[in-house]
């Protein structure tokens, strides 16, 4: 009897071995899948992050090709207008010259040397800045 009791025991500390072992693998293998899982969490964030910061910049991109366009086009109108009014003053001293017009001539000739003189984007750093700013008022002189 006593080597049945100590046999009984023997297997009763070997399966508690046994299931003390299975025990900790499973939970080694739990705090690994728990740790992937955490992985996986923290990928998710950081793609969510990135896709933030994408339609952010998305959206710099976007203003910045719109205040591209809107100086381009004010640039465009500002020389269209020095080229109209240099042509005006051209066909004065055209006329000066076809009529011997001494005085139309110089008029004609004076009128193109101030105007070329001026700077025609004196003032558009602030024009944009105000065109650039929602909170300003925009007065337009006709």
């Amino acid at each position: 009897m006593k080597n049945n009791k100590l046999e009984i025991q023997e297997v009763e500390t070997n399966i508690t071995k046994e299931n003390f072992e299975k025990a900790k693998d499973l939970f080694k293998e739990g705090k690994e899948m728990l740790q992937g899982f955490q992985e996986l969490g923290n990928i998710y964030n950081e793609s969510k992050r990135l896709d933030n910061e994408n339609l952010k910049i998305k959206g710099e991109i976007v203003n910045k090709a719109k205040q591209f366009q809107q100086t381009q086009f004010i640039l465009e109108g500002i020389f269209s207008e020095r080229r109209d009014t240099i042509n005006k003053h051209f066909e004065i001293i055209d006329r000066g010259l076809r009529e011997g017009n001494d005085e139309l001539m110089l008029a004609g000739l004076k009128l193109v040397g101030d105007f070329v003189t001026t700077n025609p984007l004196g003032s558009f750093d602030s024009f944009m800045k105000i065109l650039d700013d929602d909170n300003e008022i925009l007065m337009l002189d006709f």
